[in-house]
């Protein structure tokens, strides 16, 4: 019997040596895989993180582009002429300067109403929104009120004066009336006929209109 097993063990050595170097080869490439995948993380982790830099950098960049960040007054729902103006009508949001036109409101004051349309979203200004209702009464017959926010230093003027409207050296309005000054926006809001108020409006929400004093 014990010659039987021994003979059998001679003949199952071969086989068992082949399975050992098996073993140990598969042990040497399951190794080999778990090194192979760490190498893999770390290089996602190393990208993600390159990722995040660079998106990072871009954002940084474009913010640098577009200037400075600053606070605007938007309607928060659709307004009507003669809607007042109240902490239920508008928010604030913050936009580079640069998109921000120059007739936009500086600050919300008690009895604004709203002149012309209003749209969600849209940038509350002098150029839809008015001062108040007695600033209306004060108006000559077949005039409007145009808000004109002025790129230089205030010209030295009171309600009264009579002004005209000049943009890129082309008079818009002639003898307009003085209605309100409100000097820490630099911005006057001049009564004009009419007739060329849409041309005077069109300039002054582009930044293009400039007052001369006449009296």
């Amino acid at each position: 019997m014990h010659q039987r097993i021994t003979q059998l063990a001679q003949l199952l050595r071969p086989a068992i040596r082949k399975a050992r170097v098996w073993v140990a080869q598969q042990y040497l490439l399951l190794c080999a895989k778990q090194k192979r995948r760490h190498q893999v993380i770390a290089a996602l982790i190393a990208l993600a993180v390159l990722a995040y830099v660079v998106a990072s950098f871009n954002t940084y960049n474009r913010q640098r582009q577009l200037g400075e960040i600053t606070s605007v007054f938007v309607a928060s729902q659709n307004l009507e002429p003669g809607d007042v103006i109240d902490g239920a009508t508008f928010t604030t949001r913050r936009m580079p300067r640069t998109f921000v036109a120059p007739s936009a409101l500086r600050a919300i004051t008690d009895g604004m109403v709203v002149q012309q349309r209003v749209a969600v979203g849209d940038v509350l200004s002098f150029t839809n929104v008015g001062a108040s209702s007695t600033l209306t009464d004060r108006l000559p017959q077949d005039f409007r009120a145009v808000a004109i926010a002025l790129r230089t230093v205030l010209p030295n003027m009171q309600p009264g004066n009579t002004v005209d409207v000049i943009a890129n050296g082309v008079l818009l309005a002639a003898d307009g009336l003085v209605l309100y000054v409100l000097p820490e926006s630099n911005t006057v809001v001049v009564a004009v006929p009419s007739a060329v108020s849409p041309a005077v409006a069109s300039a002054a929400a582009i930044g293009d209109a400039t007052l001369v004093v006449s009296s």
